[in-house]
C-alpha cells in the first residue's frame, strides 16, 4: 500500500520533502476506466512471486514491499489538510464551494483510514511475532511429547492390553465344560445300571 504518493499542491496540503523538485506541469489526460476483465488479470499476484524457500546456503529475495508509512508525516499532512479546510471554510471574502469542502473532507477521511488500516497491520504484525516467540523451539516440544509417551502414554497402553488379555482369558475359559462332564459321567452311570 503505497501512501503518500499523492498529487503534490500548491496549498500545502501534501507537503514536499526537502530537496524534492516539483514535478513538472503535464497536460490533463483522461484514461479510460479498466474493464472489470483488466482489474481482475490486475488483482491477481503471481503465486510464484510471494512465496520463497531457502536452500542450503541460498536464500530467495524476500519480494519487493512498500516501505512503511511515517506516521507523523501523515498526520501531519492530516493536521495540514484541517487547516486548509478551516481556511477555506473561513474566508468571509470568498465562499468555498461546497465540492471543495466535501473534496477536502473525503481526503481526511482517506488519509484517517489510511493511518487506522496501517495502525491495524503493525498489531497485526506485533501479534504474529509475539506468538512466533510465544511458541516453544521445535527440540523442546519433541522432548516433552517423548516425555509425555514414556511417562503416561506407555502405561495406558500396558493397563490396556493387560485388561484385554484378561478378557479374553475369561472368555475363551469354557465354564460349562465341568457341568457337561458331570452330567456325562452321570448319565453313564445311570445307563450302567
Amino acid at each position: 500500500m503505497r501512501l503518500l504518493e499523492f498529487n503534490k499542491d500548491e496549498g500545502g496540503a501534501n507537503p514536499r520533502r526537502p530537496g524534492s523538485k516539483p514535478p513538472a506541469k503535464k497536460a490533463a489526460t483522461v484514461q479510460p476506466l479498466p474493464t472489470p476483465s483488466q482489474r481482475s488479470a490486475r488483482a491477481k499476484p503471481n503465486p510464484t512471486a510471494r512465496r520463497g524457500f531457502a536452500v542450503n546456503g541460498n536464500t530467495l529475495p524476500k519480494p519487493a514491499s512498500a516501505p512503511p508509512v511515517v506516521l507523523e508525516d501523515l498526520q501531519e499532512r492530516i493536521a495540514t489538510l484541517e487547516k486548509r479546510l478551516e481556511e477555506v471554510s473561513g474566508k468571509a471574502g470568498r465562499k468555498a464551494s461546497v465540492k471543495e469542502l466535501r473534496h477536502l473532507q473525503q481526503r481526511i477521511r482517506n488519509l484517517e483510514t489510511s493511518l487506522d488500516s496501517e495502525l491495524w497491520q503493525a498489531k497485526q504484525r506485533e501479534h504474529t511475532m509475539l506468538e512466533m516467540l510465544a511458541k516453544q523451539p521445535l527440540k523442546a516440544r519433541i522432548r516433552q511429547r517423548y516425555r509425555r509417551f514414556i511417562e503416561s502414554d506407555l502405561p495406558a497402553i500396558g493397563r490396556f492390553l493387560r485388561a484385554a488379555m484378561h478378557n479374553w482369558w475369561q472368555d475363551s475359559q469354557p465354564g460349562w465344560w465341568p457341568r457337561f462332564a458331570r452330567n456325562w459321567k452321570e448319565s453313564l452311570d445311570k445307563a450302567r445300571r
